[in-house]
């Protein structure tokens, strides 16, 4: 099974999302949208459910 790791939020998030990748390599498979998700509320009004 392989774990996937999947970063949201803001530019500050962006900033450490290449370091997590890096420590996770061969570990999980991270992921995060290449645009700011902006604040937490933003980020919740968009959330859509995986089921």
């Amino acid at each position: 099974m392989t774990i996937s790791v999947v970063l949201i939020g803001d530019s500050i998030r962006m900033g450490y999302e290449p370091f997590v990748w890096e420590m996770l390599q061969g570990v999980a498979d991270v992921w995060g949208p290449e645009e700011n998700g902006g604040t937490s509320q933003n980020v919740l009004d968009h959330l859509h459910p995986s089921h």
